[in-house]
């Protein structure tokens, strides 16, 4: 992505766009990405913005607040672990701190392992505190499934979501570890996701965890309670009664408003079919139709409002 970018414009932009006041901009310092520079923006601190940068490698970075310049850029490399080469999963900023995670795979017991190692955000140094997280048993190297990471808004939890598919069992297998930010394991649960495949997660600041997903052309929500000893809720999202006929979901967006209710969102498409010469009817795909919007609440788990229009 051949771009120069200044953090600190990109920030001011957002502050001007939210605060709806004017500010005066000092520039930052120009950074030169070349035709393989992608990045992306972790989170921040007091003393600044971090990000984690893909230039033909990873790298993380670190910019002042106060200063506005780089501190610095650390690449960052996949470690060997023993004799077994390494992949980076994902780069994650917890407040003071990136959490680069890892996995192995041993052909020979076909152990599929997660590890993880912190970088400093101060200097950018790593601690070499290499932890192994999960080891999980897979069928193959190419049916391993992958790991997915999602953090809490204050960053005090972390959920580590693992997926594969079993061929002898013919299922697919979801696994969710809860962690704290010391990478202690506080909750896990595997379900089966034949008939249930969560696209997106949140995790609010107790611990609780809320999936999105869709099955057979229906929005099911979910969640494990922390408040409940992670007691399992599922609901499918049913707008029946303000559909006027077939309609499919995507682009789903979960939020936690200021009252803790689970919020959804997302678009709504139909059907599109075309005519043909002898007066049949037949489908070429979908269009876009409208919007849907759904709030739950939080203690009761019922739906408080709904609205789909199309």
């Amino acid at each position: 992505m051949k771009k120069a970018i200044s953090f600190l414009f990109v920030k001011l932009c957002f502050v001007m766009i939210l605060m709806g006041q004017d500010v005066d901009v000092k520039w930052g310092q120009l950074n030169k990405g070349g035709s393989h520079y992608d990045s992306n923006i972790l989170g921040e601190n007091e003393d600044g913005v971090y990000t984690a940068v893909y230039n033909k490698g990873w790298f993380v970075e670190a910019y002042s607040k106060k200063e506005f310049k780089k501190n610095y850029s650390v690449s960052i490399k996949a470690p060997k672990v023993g004799k077994y080469k390494s992949e980076i999963e994902k780069i994650n900023f917890f407040s003071d701190k990136f959490i680069v995670f890892y996995s192995t795979y041993d052909k020979k017991t076909k152990n599929y392992e997660l590890f993880a190692n912190t970088i400093d955000a101060k200097s950018g140094k790593s601690l070499n505190n290499q932890k192994s997280l999960i080891k999980l048993v897979v069928e193959n190297k190419s049916r391993k499934g992958s790991f997915d990471v999602s953090i809490s808004e204050d960053n005090s939890k972390i959920l580590i979501d693992h997926s594969a598919y079993y061929k002898k069992q013919k299922k697919t297998k979801r696994k969710y570890f809860l962690m704290d930010d010391q990478l202690a394991i506080l909750f896990k649960k595997e379900i089966d996701a034949d008939d249930f495949l969560p696209s997106n997660y949140i995790i609010d600041n107790d611990g609780s965890i809320y999936y999105l997903g869709t099955s057979k052309g229906n929005v099911h929500i979910g969640s494990f309670d922390a408040n409940r000893d992670y007691e399992q809720w599922k609901e499918k999202l049913d707008f029946s009664d303000q559909a006027k006929g077939v309609i499919l979901f995507s682009g789903m967006y979960m939020n936690i408003n200021a009252k803790n209710d689970l919020t959804i969102t997302g678009y709504v498409s139909k059907p599109h079919y075309k005519t043909k010469k002898n007066g049949k009817k037949k489908q070429k795909g979908t269009k876009l139709a409208g919007t849907f919007y759904t709030r739950i609440d939080n203690e009761s788990k019922e739906i408080v409002a709904s609205k789909l229009s199309y």
